[in-house]
């Protein structure tokens, strides 16, 4: 197994767990979470997400090792999670006045 092999399939994790936290922090603001409510669903679905790599998406499990399912995208995915949070809720309050 090459190195760009792996990265490719590396690289679907990635991008999965980063539309994956924009989705959940645009759904955090719709559904009016807060506090520790948000983030037990980002963690409920992180959590989640290994399971739908490993049996959903499109990834080759012979060229990855087993950690990879658990820390590839985790920085991504809080910081995408957090940042749309953010923004959708303060646009959300800015609109509604």
């Amino acid at each position: 197994m090459s190195s760009d092999e792996t990265l490719r399939e590396r690289s679907k994790i990635y991008w999965f767990r980063m539309v994956l936290g924009l989705f959940i922090g645009v759904l955090c603001t719709l559904l009016k979470l807060s506090g520790s409510r948000g983030l037990a669903l980002a963690i409920v679905t992180y959590i989640l997400s290994i399971i739908i790599a490993k049996n959903v998406l499109p990834v080759d499990t012979e060229k990855l090792e087993e950690i990879d399912f658990y820390k590839e995208g985790i920085g991504v995915y809080f910081i995408s999670w957090i940042f749309f949070w953010v923004l959708t809720f303060n646009l959300a309050n800015a609109i509604a006045g």
